[in-house]
Formats: structure tokens, C-alpha cells, sequence
């Protein structure tokens, strides 16, 4: 299995004294343990902004994330995954 993360996860294991940290290691060890971990460029973006440098994202190749560009053909698999999430009563949250 494949599992897409979001920044907010990855966010809640990395950031110190983090309200979800537990929570949220306990569902990235999850995901490690069925397969692949991937972050698309914008949760990528997003958790680079807590780092001082590059170098120090390493700790996410080292905890096994795999960075995950996104092409025309996965965008469209993604509209077509929300239209049905949708269609079938889905909430939308508004922050």
C-alpha cells in the first residue's frame, strides 16, 4: 500500500511539545509498516519551512518518506478520487 502524508502529520512528529505527536507518530509508523510513504510537493514545501537548511531534510528520507512529484495524469486521478469522495456524502472542512 501507498500512503500519501500530509504536512500537518509530519508537522505534529517534527515539531516540538506538539499537541498530536504521539497520534501522529503512531499513524506514520502505521503507513511505514503497510508500504510506501510518499510527500508531493506542497506537503514538501510546507515542512521545509521548520528546517534551517536542506540538509537537515534528510530526516524525512531517512525515516523512509519518498518524495513524490505530481503529473498532469496523478492530478486528475486526484479530482476524480474527490468528485467520488463527494458523491458519496463526503464532508468538506472548512478551517
Amino acid at each position: 500500500m501507498i500512503t500519501a502524508i500530509d504536512s500537518s502529520v509530519l508537522l505534529y512528529v517534527l515539531v516540538r511539545d506538539s499537541p498530536h505527536a504521539e497520534a501522529s507518530y503512531g499513524a506514520l509508523e502505521d503507513a511505514r509498516q503497510e508500504g510506501a510513504v510518499i510527500a508531493c510537493p506542497i506537503v514538501w514545501a510546507e515542512v521545509r519551512g521548520v528546517f534551517q537548511n536542506d540538509r537537515d531534510m534528510e530526516v524525512l528520507v531517512k525515516a523512509g518518506i519518498e518524495f513524490a512529484p505530481i503529473d498532469r495524469q496523478v492530478a486528475e486521478l486526484a479530482d476524480q478520487s474527490w468528485r467520488l469522495y463527494r458523491s458519496k456524502g463526503g464532508n468538506v472542512i472548512a478551517w
